[in-house]
């Protein structure tokens, strides 16, 4: 595998993490009826080079806004466990590849920042532990 067909790859990888994780933010937002919609824009600390791509959801309670956060970590996992067992079967190298992405992905957003209350991984750790970050 040639360097810039894997830095393609990567690149790739990272994209579709990132609307795999909205994804799983919609995914639960809808399971919970909370009407959810993607949305785009600059809001906040939390943007990327002036731009931000998220899900808008109408959560009631704690635990429905526990899940709808965390279901941004579930489905990308599970493409991750599912490229993991992919790439053994098969001994295909772009699907280890896009494994580890995965997983290194799921794991940066799990990183609290503080303050940053709105990110992620400061809701989900506020949740569980009921730690303020």
């Amino acid at each position: 595998m040639s360097g810039a067909y894997r830095i393609l790859l990567i690149i790739l990888t990272g994209a579709c993490y990132v609307f795999i994780h909205e994804f799983g933010h919609y995914a639960m937002a809808a399971e919970y009826q909370l009407s959810p919609n993607f949305v785009y824009g600059s809001y906040g600390s939390s943007n990327i080079l002036g731009m931000a791509l998220g899900v808008s959801h109408r959560a009631t309670t704690p635990v429905q806004s526990f899940f709808v956060v965390f279901g941004a970590t579930i489905v990308p996992l599970a493409l991750a466990v599912f490229l993991t067992g992919a790439a053994v079967l098969k001994g295909n190298e772009d699907m280890a590849l896009m494994a580890e992405v995965m997983i290194l992905l799921i794991m940066i957003n799990l990183i609290p920042i503080p303050g940053v209350g709105n990110m992620d991984a400061n809701r989900i750790w506020n949740y569980l532990l009921g730690m303020h970050i």
